[in-house]
């Protein structure tokens, strides 16, 4: 999220957040792979706050959803 931040600030947007796409539970199977994901997140997000004090952006998932505004030109 960082990077992507960074290049888009250069192409002159504003106002970036972004947000995780985590596991979708829509059966069995993935009811447990969400109860797992949130189970590691937890520990990622500690992991996050000894290393740097912070949690940075919060985004431990690949696939994330990210929303910018153009700045005035």
């Amino acid at each position: 999220p960082r990077g992507l931040e960074r290049v888009l600030s250069l192409a002159g947007y504003t106002s970036y957040q972004c947000r995780e796409s985590g596991p979708y539970p829509h059966g069995m199977k993935s009811w447990m792979r969400t109860l797992l994901w949130r189970m590691l997140r937890g520990g990622l997000r500690l992991y996050d706050l000894i290393e740097s004090g912070g949690e940075n952006y919060g985004v431990y998932t690949r696939v994330f959803v990210a929303s910018v505004l153009k700045g005035a030109v």
